[in-house]
């Protein structure tokens, strides 16, 4: 009798650690930004929140079938709708803002203008998000066809899974430019050689929504990104409130 009210209060408190715990999914350039949030929030509520980040794309179709995701932060509408729609997330809301950059190894000369970009590159290799489905490439691609560049660049493209995979490849070496947020243009071995006129593609937002049945400390998350608390840290982090 004994040793089953041991085994039941041992199933109670993994439950009750486990309800306490809010998993954030978020895009892979929410990186540093949703650890800092994630940070101020537990050292004000004392809730662990364990950020989880990807490509959006990659992140909603892991939802949709069945990700154990408490909030889900996109890097676009498109792939916030997905868990609306395939997995019964809340009505999604502007978290936050974005712009486009180009960069290049640390050290490099500033670009002139964006149209100067293919001359610049010669025969090396522009690094973005695959244009196919990571929401930093498909901003790129809007760019790079209202410049007029895109078929002069299309095949000198080295997509990659997401955003920070990119600046990876620039830092490496392995491509000469990339396009990507103006806040990972900060990311070591990098240094942005050109600021990309927001005009050139859609408004870059991010959106969260909650799961279905979330709980309470996943509500007291969201509302605490709602909050001048992390409007601040949001601005610190280059992101436009």
């Amino acid at each position: 009798m004994r040793l089953a009210v041991l085994v039941l209060f041992a199933v109670f408190a993994a439950c009750s650690a486990a309800a306490a715990r809010v998993d954030v999914y978020a895009a892979s350039s929410l990186t540093d930004l949703a650890g800092a949030l994630a940070d101020a929030f537990t050292a004000r509520a004392g809730t662990e929140v364990r950020v989880v980040t990807g490509s959006s794309s990659t992140l909603a179709r892991q939802i949709a079938a069945g990700a154990p995701a408490s909030l889900f932060i996109s890097a676009n509408r498109q792939w916030i709708d997905v868990a609306v729609a395939e997995a019964g997330f809340s009505t999604p809301r502007r978290l936050c803002g974005n712009s486009l950059a180009v960069i290049a190894p640390a050290g490099a000369e500033r670009l002139g203008s964006f149209v100067a970009l293919p001359g610049a590159l010669g025969e090396g290799r522009l690094a973005v998000g695959d244009p196919a489905h990571v929401p930093a490439g498909i901003y790129a691609r809007q760019a790079l066809e209202s410049a007029g560049l895109w078929e002069a660049l299309k095949d000198r493209l080295a997509p990659a899974d997401n955003v920070r995979a990119a600046v990876s490849l620039v830092a490496a070496g392995a491509a000469r430019f990339g396009i990507v947020y103006a806040t990972d243009a900060s990311y070591p071995g990098v240094a942005e050689v050109l600021a990309i006129d927001d005009g050139l593609h859609a408004p870059i937002a991010y959106w969260l929504a909650l799961a279905p049945g979330a709980g309470a400390d996943a509500e007291a998350f969201a509302k605490f990104l709602a909050s001048d608390a992390a409007a601040a840290i949001i601005a610190a982090q280059g992101f436009a409130p």
